[in-house]
């Protein structure tokens, strides 16, 4: 199991795609596993995690590339308690609710604050998104911009 990316274990970028596979967790979470495969339109996935932030607990501002174009990782709210927030600097606070899913670019700097009284978790992953996951990207944005 790893949780970084290539460049931290000396491997080519091309290595996350090239060389995922599911990992021994996958079997500790058949639905999870499953809802990925059939509803989310990706082609292949690379890095698939889980991100707790602690009441109280914060993520510093950072970026974790600096590719400013497209999207990045895709981000799914597991939950998100009242009080906390991810917010990208040019953007602002991300919307996120319960359940609700964002492509988002974190080439970006950004941050999350859990001012809460309960944990925030997040599923974050990478891979090769279908053309119709991106066309469903597209007009989500494209609703919340109002363009």
């Amino acid at each position: 199991v790893h949780t970084n990316v290539p460049e931290d274990y000396n491997l080519p970028d091309s290595a996350e795609e090239e060389l995922s596979d599911w990992t021994d967790i996958a079997k500790f979470c058949p639905i999870t596993k499953e809802w990925m495969q059939d509803e989310m339109l990706y082609e292949q996935f690379g890095r698939v995690r889980f991100m707790c932030v602690l009441p109280g607990g914060w993520i510093m501002p950072h970026s974790d590339t600096d590719k400013l174009a497209g999207l990045g990782a895709t981000n799914v709210a597991i939950n998100n308690p009242e009080g906390c927030a991810l917010v990208m600097e040019e953007y602002g606070t991300m919307p996120f609710t319960p359940g609700s899913v964002f492509k988002i670019n974190t080439g970006h700097v950004h941050s999350v604050w859990n001012r809460s009284g309960e944990p925030r978790i997040h599923m974050i992953f990478d891979g090769s998104p279908s053309i119709e996951f991106k066309r469903k990207v597209n007009e989500n944005y494209a609703k919340m911009f109002n363009v």
